[in-house]
């Protein structure tokens, strides 16, 4: 299901799907949450998988001048705090990847553990 979220006056769009431990799956650079499909209807077979188009991709608004890992991994916390979840596991392609480690750099405790995807 579709949802959006406000951040800094701007709309990030993402999908949640299934139930069960929460997963998160970050694209990478000039992708959209699009690239996930099968493995992420796959994955929600066992987990709640969230799927975000971030900043600048997708649907989701952008916020120029730049586009920094630590403004994208605030729109993840952003995420986390609409959808009550403490707690996930993070999955980061490409430009998702270094999302990912900002995130963990800056939320450590809101993570069970991470994975870096070429």
């Amino acid at each position: 299901m579709k949802r959006e979220v406000k951040f800094q006056d701007r709309r990030i769009i993402y999908q949640v799907s299934g139930m069960g431990l929460p997963l998160v799956l970050l694209h990478g650079f000039l992708l959209t949450s699009g690239i996930w499909g099968k493995f992420r209807d796959l994955l929600a077979q066992k987990y709640l998988v969230i799927t975000p188009d971030l900043p600048g991709h997708g649907m989701s608004d952008d916020y120029l001048p730049e586009h920094s890992m630590n403004l994208m991994a605030e729109v993840v916390l952003r995420i986390l705090e609409k959808e009550h979840l403490q707690k996930v596991y993070l999955i980061g392609h490409s430009m998702g990847g270094y999302v990912t480690l900002a995130f963990r750099e800056q939320y450590p405790e809101r993570l069970k553990a991470f994975a870096l995807l070429n």
